[in-house]
């Protein structure tokens, strides 16, 4: 696979739909951070929002390119880049959730948070 040939998302990752999705299941959360941390709340809901949102456009990537490339200088099969991208954010996005989650006086009974975790959506179905 050539450069030439690899096409890329033009929609914002804060613009995709994983992101929006990620930003309405937050909002309840954050507010349940104490008023004196909550600026540090909303920073790390922002990135979680974009993180979700690039984290999207790179499983999208992957599914519509596959998985392994093709070293243009060697002709050499590699593991593609965005896979390494993607396995790279995983743990680190659930560690931001983690982090947010044990800042929240909800913590223990906050459903978003558990339904984003696990992706339960009732609305990836249509």
């Amino acid at each position: 696979m050539t450069k030439d040939k690899v096409s890329h998302s033009t929609t914002p990752p804060r613009e995709s739909k994983a992101a929006k999705l990620t930003r309405e299941r937050l909002a309840p959360i954050v507010e349940g951070v104490p008023e004196d941390e909550r600026g540090a709340a909303e920073a790390l809901s922002d990135e979680l929002v974009f993180m979700a949102g690039t984290m999207a456009t790179l499983k999208q990537f992957v599914a519509d390119h596959g998985v392994v490339a093709v070293d243009d200088r060697t002709g050499a099969v590699k593991e593609s880049p965005a896979v390494r991208s993607y396995n790279a954010m995983v743990p680190r996005y659930a560690s931001i959730c983690k982090q947010l989650c044990k800042m929240s006086e909800d913590a223990p009974t906050v459903d978003p948070l558990m339904e984003l975790l696990n992706g339960e959506d009732e609305d990836d179905e249509a």
